[in-house]
């Protein structure tokens, strides 16, 4: 885990705006029993890793090319904002002709808690999702 003034915070095209979602109490009740950060990060990650609509956080489907690694191709395709954190989804396909191994550690900057890489080993051809948790500015 690791905290910090600065946050990886990708901008948004201007016409893409949040949709509000109404809040799930059996949601709203495992947060409220978060008594701990680990806690309510973890339960956050879950949020965005099931796609729940209902959550109560604003999620934001996004389509936006990044570029880290000349052997990927990345898109984020979600941002959502809530509660205390905000959180990315991005989309990682291997393109080369290697199996490639990613690594969490690969993805933090400051301001980055935590990072969830759903299938960290990628064949050529294959992708996989990865859950950035970032504390809001």
């Amino acid at each position: 885990k690791k905290t910090g003034e600065q946050q990886l915070v990708l901008s948004l095209n201007s016409d893409m705006m949040p949709l509000m979602q109404s809040i799930d109490p059996e949601v709203e009740k495992a947060f409220a029993k978060a008594d701990s950060r680990d806690k309510l990060i973890l339960a956050f990650l879950k949020v965005m890793a099931g796609n729940d609509s209902k959550s109560g956080f604003n999620k934001t489907n996004t389509n936006q090319k990044l570029s880290l690694w000349q052997e990927t191709d990345i898109t984020k395709t979600q941002t959502w904002h809530g509660r205390s954190l905000n959180g990315e989804v991005w989309l990682v396909k291997n393109h080369s002709e290697q199996t490639l191994t990613l690594d969490e550690r690969d993805f933090y900057t400051d301001g980055i808690s935590a990072i969830a890489i759903a299938k960290p080993v990628i064949t050529p051809g294959q992708e996989t999702k990865v859950f950035l948790v970032m504390e809001p500015k």
